[in-house]
């Protein structure tokens, strides 16, 4: 847990990044169903 700092928040933007894509996708695919 000692690790820099910058390589944390980079992972947790990494993350929020990826479940944006995520839920964009959700998104489409309800579109789609419906």
């Amino acid at each position: 847990m000692l690790h820099s700092c910058g390589l944390t928040i980079n992972s947790v933007e990494h993350v929020y990044n990826i479940f944006s894509m995520y839920k964009a996708m959700l998104e489409k695919c309800r579109i789609h169903l419906d």
